[in-house]
């Protein structure tokens, strides 16, 4: 988290706020929100890239897939960094030991359902679509991101906290484990 862009956590923390009011605790889902974008941090993605990515995306969504499905090298690199940021979030969070639920939300994040949701996992993949796209979609006024500009997860709290069990930190888990993994960023329990 620490290593993305003051935008990209700006962006997570909007995403997390958003399913806050909507009523969501589930701590896969919270933890998801923060990280759902950590993959971008593997290559630099500026903002003239990103607005390049997006036009190409909207007006030639063919050539976007195409370009993005490579290698990320030279001018293909904001294509690849685009799509292929999920999986390489999912595989960061991972090796953090995060649980498996939130690896595969942030894996999936970008990815469109083939149908209804037929579990938990695509319940709560679509509860973040739907707040990450509405926030990509509507934007923000630019006195919006002014407010935000020194926004830090702990200034969300103290927000209704998914109940853990008491033993939850002392059992740990990790990579392997069939123990939950419970983790802090800025002082937020997820």
């Amino acid at each position: 988290y620490r290593r993305m862009r003051r935008s990209e956590r700006q962006h997570s923390v909007r995403v997390l706020r958003r399913l806050l009011d909507a009523g969501q605790t589930h701590p896969d889902l919270l933890a998801a929100a923060l990280l759902h974008d950590v993959g971008k941090t593997r290559l630099r993605f500026s903002l003239p890239e990103k607005v390049l990515v997006v036009l190409v995306k909207a007006l030639a969504p063919a050539a976007y897939r195409r370009w993005g499905s490579g290698s990320a090298r030279g001018w293909r690199r904001p294509f690849a960094v685009s799509i292929q940021h999920p999986a390489w979030g999912a595989e960061m969070v991972a090796a953090a030991g995060g649980s498996p639920l939130a690896v595969d939300l942030v894996r999936r994040h970008a990815d469109p359902l083939d149908g209804p949701p037929c579990s938990e996992a695509d319940r709560l993949l679509l509860a973040l679509q739907a707040v990450d796209v509405g926030i990509e979609v509507q934007g923000l006024p630019a006195a919006a991101l002014e407010a935000d500009e020194h926004l830090v997860v702990d200034d969300i709290l103290p927000l209704q906290r998914p109940q853990f069990p008491p033993d939850a930190v002392e059992t740990g888990g990790g990579i392997g484990s069939h123990q939950p993994v419970y983790a802090a960023v800025d002082g937020v329990v997820l």
